[in-house]
């Protein structure tokens, strides 16, 4: 043929179209104009997702949500009230009254989360006690004896580190429990 090379071939009307492939694609039998197609099922792509394909976010994450019960909600919510407070307080602690460099200061933040790190051991720990209503309760009043040393004892930053490393280390044991 006198067909110019890349041109687009001639297309009849009476020649079967193609569905076109859509991912991800869900059949549905629908019918149409042609009377030979209405048997035929069609492929129809489901309602896009706030501009996002495959329950993905921009960053490529899954967003799919899974409904939890609202007293779980609360209780998350109130987990997290309980661990600010004490951080609101202990910067209070750390900027006013140890008066503690911004660049110790990071240091000291980093210092407050290497107890969690360990909770395998303390895992393995409390079983080879074999009570761990015995680990959890000396846990947690040893944690909440180290607030108040906190609180009135320590003046000096090598001193806040190793009580609240100790502090946050019987947290994080009582957290395995």
């Amino acid at each position: 043929t006198g067909e110019a090379r890349g041109a687009m071939p001639d297309v009849r009307e009476d020649a079967p179209r193609q569905p076109q492939a859509v991912s991800p694609a869900i059949p549905r039998t629908t019918a149409s104009d042609d009377d030979d197609a209405a048997d035929d099922p069609v492929l129809v792509a489901p309602p896009p997702t706030r501009g996002c394909s495959d329950n993905t976010n921009s960053l490529g994450t899954a967003t799919t949500l899974v409904a939890l019960p609202p007293g779980l909600l609360i209780l998350y919510a109130l987990g997290a009230v309980a661990d600010s407070l004490p951080l609101t307080a202990t910067s209070e602690w750390v900027n006013e009254d140890l008066r503690m460099p911004q660049a110790t200061q990071s240091l000291f933040y980093a210092a407050l989360f290497v107890p969690y790190s360990f909770k395998p051991i303390y895992g393995a720990l409390s079983e080879a006690v074999g009570t761990r209503r015995a680990v959890y309760t000396l846990a947690t009043l040893a944690e909440a004896a180290l607030y108040v040393a906190c609180a009135a004892l320590v003046r000096s930053t090598p001193w806040a580190f190793a009580a609240v490393v100790a502090r946050d280390t019987c947290s994080a044991c009582a957290e395995m429990m």
